[in-house]
């Protein structure tokens, strides 16, 4: 008898748990290379394959071994094992959605600070609809620096749009020169107030907006103020649907 899909709910929190895993893996440096998310009864609620280099001097037994004595020390409940890919791969699987949350939670915990500034600067963009990634740069030692990578137009309207909480005007084309430029001055006027920190904005040639480095604290602040925006729309959301049932 062929297994039965699971409730769309439960699916979707299963995607869900897994998106904020693969996220937090991301700023560790350890994206997963591959993800399967289980939708049928009785399947696990995820099981993801990384890449793991091994140390010189360690067979990969021992990493394997290391891998699940770490897995085990944190009460996260999973079972790694090598992928039937060459090695240095090796496969997780999370039985429930609550072992994939704590998984999220001890990863993002290992976090160094610079990576748990741009973690929370992508979480945040992608609360408002944005998938915005940064890399950490170390152009001196002891001052590391986060860069965000490009965004298109259209995400940058978003940005803005969170940042002033105004609704966006008509939709600008990359090759509008002249709305691009209001954009990029009105966009860089706004992540200046809000990271309290200089921003250089500009368009490439291929139509994306790119960005300047910022401090890891500056990201902080601007997560902070994407992150109360998208609260205040869930609270006003809330609003509606509550006014709604109540009539």
């Amino acid at each position: 008898m062929p297994a039965s899909l699971l409730p769309d709910h439960i699916v979707e929190d299963r995607r869900a748990a897994a998106r904020e895993l693969c996220l937090a893996l991301w700023a560790l440096n350890r994206a997963p290379t591959t993800i399967d998310i289980g939708e049928m009864f009785l399947a696990p609620a995820l099981t993801i394959r990384l890449d793991m280099p091994c140390p010189a001097g360690m067979e990969p037994a021992q990493q394997l071994a290391q891998t699940r004595g770490f897995l085990r020390e944190h009460g996260v409940d999973a079972h790694a094992e090598f992928c039937v890919e060459a090695y240095p791969r090796q496969a997780l699987t999370l039985p429930t959605v609550a072992d994939v949350w704590r998984l999220s939670t001890v990863v993002v915990e290992l976090l160094s600070a610079p990576s748990a500034a741009r973690y929370r600067l992508s979480r945040a963009a992608r609360g408002i609809g944005i998938e915005w990634l940064s890399t950490v740069l170390y152009p001196t030692p002891h001052a590391p620096v986060i860069q965000p990578h490009d965004l298109s137009v259209g995400a940058a309207q978003r940005l803005h749009k969170a940042l002033t909480q105004r609704p966006v005007a008509l939709a600008i084309e990359p090759d509008d020169e002249v709305m691009v430029e209001v954009l990029l001055d009105d966009l860089t006027a706004e992540l200046v107030t809000a990271a309290n920190e200089r921003f250089l904005l500009y368009q490439t040639d291929e139509g994306a907006i790119r960005f300047s480095t910022i401090t890891p604290e500056a990201a902080e602040r601007l997560a902070d103020a994407l992150a109360q925006y998208t609260c205040r729309m869930r609270a006003l959301l809330a609003v509606v649907m509550f006014g709604e049932q109540a009539s």
